[in-house]
Order: C-alpha cells, then structure tokens, then sequence
C-alpha cells in the first residue's frame, strides 16, 4: 500500500491556527471524521487515549498520532503543517509543526506497522523536512508526499 491510496489531496493542509496538542487532536479529528464518515468525538477519544499511554512526538518536530479502529474498513490519513509549532511531549522535547495522523483497520496490524514505519522513515530525512516547511500551499505538500513515498 503506498501513501496516496489513504492520503488524498484534500487530507492535506497548512494549519494557521493551532495552539496546543488538545487543539490539534480536536482539529484533526474534526477532518477525518468529515472525509471517512466516522464520529470525530470517537476519533478525538481514541486519539486522546493513545497519546495518554505515550507520546507520538518522534522528534525533529514530527509527530504521528496513530490509532486503530473496529469500524475502520480502509486506512485514512491527514497531515498537517502548522504555521505555529506547538509543545506535544516529543522524545526529544522540541516543539512539533509537521503532523501526520493516521487510522488504520483494528484487524490490520501488521499493515499498521509498515506505514507508521514507512511516514517514520521518510520524516527522519532533515533534507524532507526542510522541503515540506518550504512548501507554500496544500497541493505543493501533496505533491511532495506522494513524490518521496514512491521511493520508499
């Protein structure tokens, strides 16, 4: 599975106004909930639960909310880059601005594993970083993404 068959263009966005880690996981709920057709109340709650268990602040200013659901039938995902970093508990307690939230099928687990293994491997590279915080627009984001996730 690559990254564009659960990550559309419209799942992609410049965030302006998010100030704290409980804003983002509202906002990002709110988005899912609005292209999968899930509760974004369900979404908020599961992703609230998981980052209580620990954070998914990987570092470099990256994080990846992830969850697994029963209702799920396909994976979805959104990402985010806030115009504002934001304090979200990282590993390596620096402040995150590049947010890719994902859902996955609670049956898939393995298929979990290779895309959070995936996103973790490309948003490990500085230079992929970098290019994202320059990118000016959604579809230039898009477009990033779908290109580097080939590769890998």
């Amino acid at each position: 599975m690559q990254i564009f068959d659960f990550l559309a263009q419209e799942h992609v966005s410049i965030c302006v106004n998010i100030q704290s880690k409980t804003q983002l996981l509202e906002h990002l709920s709110t988005q899912m909930a609005s292209f999968s057709g899930l509760n974004e109340f369900d979404l908020f709650n599961e992703f609230t639960a998981r980052e209580e268990l620990n954070s998914t602040g990987l570092g470099y200013g990256m994080a990846l909310p992830h969850i697994r659901l029963a209702d799920l039938t396909a994976p979805i995902g959104a990402f985010f880059l806030l115009k504002s970093p934001i304090e979200f508990d990282s590993i390596d307690q620096k402040t995150v601005d590049l947010v890719f939230a994902l859902a996955v099928p609670e049956s898939e687990t393995c298929q979990h594993l290779k895309i959070i293994s995936k996103i973790a491997e490309l948003f490990s590279q500085a230079c992929f970083r970098d290019n994202i915080r320059n990118c000016i627009d959604n579809q230039s984001i898009f477009n990033l993404l779908q290109l580097e996730m080939r590769r890998i």
